[in-house]
């Protein structure tokens, strides 16, 4: 018998062997795809190589990751009227302050959560999907770009408000110091999920990183515009942050994840507004008066949850933001002027950035 466009076949029986081979298959390709990683970590070209970090001369360097900061910020119109709005108009204080911007894609090797694979992706220029690898980068022999910097004089900071328990995956990173979440200072409300808001996270970076001695190179990971998105904090004045009780009154009395969670349409404004404060957070604390201006790195880690990101796009934004005469130091990279990526720039994958970047501000390997 014959539906109309639909054909009949006659399929073999299912056999319990079949499953067993597809395991021992699915077993075998993880082993292979391990073992060329593996190799891979082991076949570092900076290993042996002098001099890494000495175009900077001794500049601090920082690594932001905001979280779920995806390309949906630029495609998207109902995010890109807010998201594009708030980064343009952060370009004039910037500018006031000697700073220059300078942005570009990547492509992370996830979407919609696990932000440590994309944070270790992209310190050790390998492509990290899951967590066997990320296993095996922690592993193995692979210098991060905190490890080399390290050996080139650096001081190696985390501040990392996510962490509330032991984290030996930290030092194995090649950090030197870690700020997780009680090490910050902060006394207020958490937002939800959200153990310190983004605002305070930055200050608190200032503070710790401005008692480091010698050039450091931290990650700062903010958390703000993570899942659920709701309460989303509100920016204070940076000189009333005290130990962050002030922030009490923002989340009492807000929105409530069970109070947005049944409505795709407040799930996604919800997101809007969580980036868009992560992005005031961000841009106001570069602006920020300091001794000598470092070399900031502004990323996110992926694309929210497809149906947040309303695409499959794994592509991420970059900014470079630091004085004129250091962004200079990556003029071969053809990166769009501002805040705003150019929409036709190629993407980069994220495993790339770690070898691109060391040899922007290295000097030339011998040979």
């Amino acid at each position: 018998m014959r539906a109309a466009g639909v054909a009949f076949t006659r399929s073999r029986p299912f056999r319990k062997n079949d499953l067993a081979l597809e395991r021992v298959e699915a077993v075998r390709r993880t082993l292979d795809d391990l073992a060329r990683f593996e190799l891979a970590a082991e076949q570092d070209p900076y290993t042996w190589r002098d001099s890494l970090f000495g175009r900077l001369d001794g500049r601090d360097v920082r690594i932001v990751f905001v979280e779920s900061y995806g390309r949906a910020s630029f495609d998207v119109p109902a995010y890109a009227e807010t998201h594009l709005a708030t980064l343009r108009g952060a370009e004039g204080p910037l500018l006031q302050a000697g700073l220059a911007v300078r942005s570009g894609w990547l492509t992370s090797p996830i979407s919609g959560g696990q932000s440590w694979l994309a944070h270790g992706t992209l310190a050790s220029g390998l492509r990290i999907d899951g967590q066997s690898r990320y296993g095996a980068m922690l592993a193995s022999p692979r210098r991060t770009l905190f490890h080399l910097a390290r050996e080139a004089g650096y001081r190696t900071v985390a501040v990392a408000p996510g962490i509330t328990r032991d984290w030996p995956e930290g030092q194995r990173l090649g950090f030197g110091r870690i700020h997780a979440a009680g090490d910050l200072g902060y006394r207020g409300p958490a937002f939800d999920w959200v153990t310190v808001p983004d605002q305070f996270t930055l200050a608190a970076a200032d503070r710790l990183l401005a008692a480091v001695e010698g050039p450091s190179l931290a990650q700062i990971t903010l958390l703000s515009s993570h899942a659920p998105w709701v309460p989303v904090p509100r920016m204070l004045p940076w000189d009333s942050l005290g130990d962050g009780s002030g922030f009490a009154a923002q989340v009492e009395g807000g929105e409530t994840p069970e109070s947005v969670w049944s409505d795709t349409a407040l799930i996604q404004d919800a997101y809007r507004r969580s980036i868009d404060y992560a992005l005031q957070a961000v841009t106001a604390d570069a602006a920020r008066p300091r001794a000598r201006l470092p070399l900031t790195v502004v990323l996110g880690d992926h694309q929210p949850t497809p149906f947040v990101a309303q695409g499959t796009s794994r592509d991420v934004p970059v900014h470079l933001i630091g004085p004129p005469e250091v962004l200079a130091l990556f003029d071969g990279w053809g990166w769009t002027p501002g805040f705003v990526p150019d929409a036709d720039l190629a993407a980069w994958p994220m495993e790339s950035f770690r070898d691109r970047f060391l040899d922007a501000v290295s000097p030339a390997a011998p040979g």
